[in-house]
């Protein structure tokens, strides 16, 4: 140090020297001696490319891929050095860090902005495009697998019938293949929400899934294909039980028929994809009448209903009971 004037005196060459040294630690693998030499002289001399691709190849080395990466698109800017080595070495950095949309972004930019290219090294680019478009695409499909993964888990997690219907939402966008087997065993557990099971069944309707599926609820067992499912055939039993309501509660008490209307859609909503029997769709007018009135606080003579509709009380008791359950399982 010139104490007179406040400034340091180097050595002579002495950037020359680090970089040997340096460059020779790089030889021998020591990447962290190499990578303070090489340091050391970058801050005597930061125009010079050689040494930046020597600290770049030594974060590389050592496993700082961002840094690495952050310094070799930095060089790539500033066009120093052998711009296509650079190139072929941010490629790999990019690579090494599975960060194939930007291998892509980088290549096609390339390849549309340099024509004096040799024609070797751009077919190596091409290959290299292709196969991070490939990986790319393959990474995407993993994300998704491993969002799926962790949707069914909290699903499984979770006796909240409302978390369940978000978390099935949420699945409508997932690839679910790989969740498939355990959606299949949650359908086939008796134990399990029928109402969830219900979701469920429409998200595999929804993703066409063309599999068999064993669906248990209340104590009965159906093997479906849900690509295959005729909806219609629950749809249309559906209106004819309501035509028959609305025939004598429509005109009766209408706010009393939109109850029952929605109970009864709620009642075959939990129960799908099993249907309840088509030859008591009198029966089942009957029940919906009686049940809406009971919500609704309404005194009535429950044989005196069943007579409106041509049935008995003594027929249709199960059927008020089961409609019943189905109701306390809806509220959520």
């Amino acid at each position: 140090m010139d104490k007179q004037k406040g400034k340091i005196i180097h050595f002579p060459k002495l950037k020359e020297r680090l970089v040997e040294k340096g460059l020779e630690r790089l030889q021998a693998k020591k990447y962290k001696e190499a990578l303070s030499l090489l340091q050391e002289a970058y801050e005597l001399d930061s125009t010079d490319a050689d040494v930046e691709l020597g600290i770049v190849l030594c974060l590389l080395e050592l496993g700082k891929l961002e840094q690495a990466k952050e310094r070799c698109y930095k060089i790539l800017q500033e066009g120093k050095g052998d711009y296509f080595q650079i190139l072929q070495i941010y490629l790999s950095i990019l690579i090494h860090l599975q960060q194939y949309e930007e291998v892509i972004m980088t290549i096609q930019a390339v390849l549309e902005e340099s024509d004096n290219m040799d024609p070797a090294f751009r077919q190596n680019l091409i290959n290299l495009l292709h196969f991070s478009t490939k990986m790319s695409d393959q990474t995407s499909i993993d994300i998704k697998r491993e969002e799926a993964t962790r949707l069914v888990q909290l699903l499984l997690q979770s006796d909240d019938t409302t978390e369940h219907m978000n978390i099935i939402k949420q699945l409508e966008k997932e690839d679910i293949d790989s969740v498939l087997p355990i959606l299949k065993q949650y359908l086939a557990d008796e134990k399990n929400n029928p109402l969830t099971k219900t979701m469920i069944l429409q998200l595999l309707i929804s993703k066409r899934i063309s599999e068999r599926i064993v669906v248990k609820k209340f104590g009965d067992t159906l093997t479906i294909i849900p690509s295959e499912l005729d909806e219609n055939m629950q749809s249309d039993f559906a209106s004819e039980v309501l035509h028959i309501l609305e025939k004598q509660l429509g005109i009766e008490s209408p706010s009393l028929y939109n109850l029952a209307e929605s109970i009864w859609l709620r009642y075959l909503y939990i129960l799908y994809p099993f249907i309840p029997k088509s030859e008591a769709n009198r029966q089942w007018a009957a029940v919906l009448h009686i049940t809406a009135c009971k919500y609704q606080g309404v005194k009535i003579n429950k044989k005196n209903i069943a007579e409106l509709y041509g049935v008995s009380y003594e027929q249709i008791q199960p059927l008020c009971q089961s409609i019943w359950e189905i109701e306390e399982i809806s509220r959520f």
